[in-house]
């Protein structure tokens, strides 16, 4: 067997259903809670990339890639009203060996490849500063580190080569305690001559069966500021973190919690009105271990103040 098909072996492994991301909304679990989880998505450029109608770019590609991420995180809470994040993606890109028919406004001069590396590892703390009855606010900052490789040779790289800073703000509301709505509204300042952009993500859930389903439907927008100017050489043929990447998209995410702090959850992005982004929707799926955590009593996604025992 292939290293290439071992490793998708192992992302089917993990991945029973598709993910969603872990660092959004003004839940925080309660003091001294927190969860650990790993996780596996896929993104690939089938054909071309999303480009917006006026770009001066021609979205084709030579060859088909693929984007697998195996991401490890945790989250804690040393205190109720604050949340430490920590994650950390194993990435696996990969260059088709057989080269599409598509016409395009550069050079075939990569040989199909793999690589299996770290991507950017990612910390972060969210603090709740308001929380009365079915209200929160809170604010967060994540931060992304430059770990991920480039190979100029190949055109494959495993991240942006890039410091991020992500502040954000986050307002949430609960009805009848079986709904919520989220609104997430931030932006990203990053290093090395890469543009930053600004997020608006407004979420809406709903729970069922005992508590332990949540159903969410979301909307992320996510233009760029293009104030940068950076281009990886042959990464263009490639396509992979490109600078001034920007999007509208369509977010479904669903998740299964047990009694007993086991949980499974998953989602797809659909992407349009997009800019150098994979012409496949992102999907993933991961599995995760809660403590300190109730269902029955204080849901995550209820706003309601855990009260302290002596």
């Amino acid at each position: 067997m292939t290293m290439r098909k071992l490793l998708f072996v192992c992302w089917c492994l993990l991945c029973p259903t598709p993910f969603f991301a872990q660092f959004e909304g003004a839940f925080i679990n309660h003091e001294g809670g927190g969860f650990v989880g790993v996780e596996a998505g896929y993104q690939g450029y089938e054909r071309i990339m999303l480009l917006k109608p006026d770009s001066a770019n021609n979205g084709n590609l030579h060859r088909r890639i693929s984007d697998v991420t195996i991401r490890m995180f945790a989250h804690y809470s040393p205190i109720e009203k604050l949340s430490l994040f920590v994650s950390v993606p194993l990435k696996i890109v990969s260059s088709s060996e057989t080269p599409t028919t598509l016409l395009t406004n550069f050079p075939d001069t990569l040989p199909a490849s793999d690589m299996f590396n770290v991507g950017n590892i990612q910390a972060g703390l969210k603090y709740k500063f308001f929380h009365k009855n079915t209200w929160a606010l809170a604010v967060s900052l994540l931060s992304e580190f430059k770990t991920s490789t480039y190979e100029e040779q190949t055109g494959l790289k495993t991240g942006l080569e890039a410091f991020s800073f992500n502040p954000n703000f986050h307002v949430a509301k609960t009805f009848s305690e079986k709904y919520y709505v989220n609104l997430d509204l931030g932006g990203t300042y990053r290093t090395d001559d890469h543009s930053g952009d600004f997020r608006i993500y407004t979420e809406l859930g709903t729970t069922f069966w005992k508590e332990q389903i949540w159903l969410r439907l979301g909307f992320d927008m996510r233009p760029s500021f293009r104030n940068g100017n950076f281009m990886g050489i042959n990464n263009t043929q490639t396509g992979l973190y490109l600078n001034n990447r920007e999007y509208m998209g369509i977010v479904f995410k669903a998740e299964f919690n047990h009694t007993s702090g086991i949980g499974l959850y998953g989602g797809v992005n659909a992407y349009f009105n997009a800019d150098n982004i994979p012409d496949f929707p992102y999907v993933n799926g991961g599995i995760f271990y809660r403590w300190k955590y109730d269902l029955r009593e204080a849901l995550q996604y209820k706003i309601i103040p855990m009260e302290k025992t002596n």
